[in-house]
């Protein structure tokens, strides 16, 4: 969705964290990340968010569709 789009740009140019709930592929129950995001990718018509993970301690690549933001410290 285009406002999830505007909040993960101001995001990475804030250089804010966010929490989010990301589903990885084969897994029924989403997992709770709090993430600095570093960039935005397009991969065969796909959108992904880079970022690094304190929870997993290492960088991930999250597929936007199977993300859900939760909040961001630049939301009010």
């Amino acid at each position: 969705p285009p406002e999830l789009l505007t909040q993960l740009r101001a995001a990475i140019a804030d250089e804010q964290p966010l929490t989010l709930d990301y589903t990885p592929p084969n897994c029924a129950e989403p997992r709770r990340h709090t993430v600095e995001p570093l960039r935005l990718e397009q991969r065969h018509q796909l959108t992904y968010l880079v970022a690094y993970s304190y929870r997993a301690e290492a960088t991930l690549t999250l597929r936007l569709d199977r993300l859900h933001l939760l909040s961001s410290s630049s939301n009010p």
